[in-house]
């Protein structure tokens, strides 16, 4: 976020904390002609393309992210006037921005089966499936597959084609856990969750690190002992706020207050004191409607004598 930032107090790049993906007029031409000129003409859509969010709580404010102005810079012409990490960011910004102007990759699915000469173990079966690709398209941008892709992308072969082996190598693959969150991962949990907005993502990032709830070691984030209690007392006495399903109806009711569709003074009223209407929507209600209907002074009047020892206790094992 400090990359882009960068990039966007010097005139690089649009404002970064949006969740559009609406392009102007001005950069729709912009990128098809920055496309014309670095690829050529047969690897540009045939009409400009637009495309429309899928978030339900976007806010589109603003344009998508894209290289700032009315003519895009070109990455090459940034080598050694940005920083490593910021000539990064914007090459992969002004790559995705021309993609989407650009033609579809053409191509099919094949699947491969060979045959090889084992010498006394006889012949040995080889199969695979890919992508065969027939025009990149859009993927010109980006030098063509990914990592990722690569290793799922087949060159162009003929039934009956008498192939050289240049390499052979085993690989293992192994069931891996999950992996520790990283600030990027975390980021794409909260969005997936509905929990915030691009223009909070990474104050919540640094709020959980700032009040020790979580420490960075490289790039994963881990928990404190701290997180561990905090979340233990919130969940036996507060069970509904910390409930996913309340975070995104308050995100909800915090759009609804910036539309004019509520006064927030009301909303708060709810939250605090509760809401009537909600009680009668009965036990079947959401975390949310739940949280109203009680209301925040009801829950902490009705809250026992907090156990320090208990709450800061975590069960190991099956004891």
């Amino acid at each position: 976020m400090r990359a882009a930032q960068s990039l966007y107090e010097n005139g690089y790049i649009t404002y970064m904390r949006t969740d559009s993906v609406t392009l102007s007029k001005e950069a729709i031409f912009a990128a098809r002609d920055c496309v014309k000129s670095s690829f050529g003409s047969e690897y540009l859509a045939d009409s400009p393309k637009q495309y429309a969010t899928t978030s339900a709580g976007a806010q589109e404010a603003h344009e998508c992210i894209r290289p700032a102005g009315s003519t895009f810079r070109n990455p090459a012409d940034l080598a050694g006037v940005l920083p490593a990490d910021q000539l990064k960011l914007y090459t992969l910004i002004w790559q995705r921005t021309l993609a989407s102007q650009m033609a579809d990759a053409t191509g099919f699915t094949a699947t491969v089966k060979l045959d090889a000469l084992a010498g006394s173990f006889g012949t040995a079966n080889f199969q695979a499936s890919g992508t065969v690709i027939e025009f990149a398209g859009f993927m010109k941008v980006f030098g063509g597959f990914s990592e990722d892709e690569q290793s799922k992308a087949l060159p162009p072969m003929a039934n009956g084609d008498v192939l050289k082996s240049l390499q052979v190598s085993a690989d293992g693959h192994e069931t891996q856990p999950p992996a520790r969150y990283t600030e990027a991962s975390l980021v794409k949990t909260l969005e997936a969750k509905e929990i915030g907005r691009p223009s909070t993502y990474a104050s919540i990032i640094s709020t959980i690190i700032d009040r020790g709830y979580v420490y960075e070691r490289g790039r994963a984030l881990i928990p404190s002992w701290l997180a561990f209690a905090v979340i233990k007392l919130l969940e036996s006495n507060f069970p509904t706020y910390v409930d996913y399903a309340f975070t995104a109806d308050m995100e909800n009711g915090l759009d609804r207050i910036a539309h004019g569709e509520e006064a927030g003074k009301d909303w708060l009223y709810k939250f605090y004191f509760g809401d009537d209407n909600a009680a009668a929507a009965g036990d079947s209600a959401a975390a949310g409607d739940f949280a109203m209907r009680e209301g925040l002074q009801k829950q902490v009047d009705q809250l026992g004598e907090i156990d320090a020892r208990e709450i800061n206790t975590i069960d190991i094992g099956g004891g």
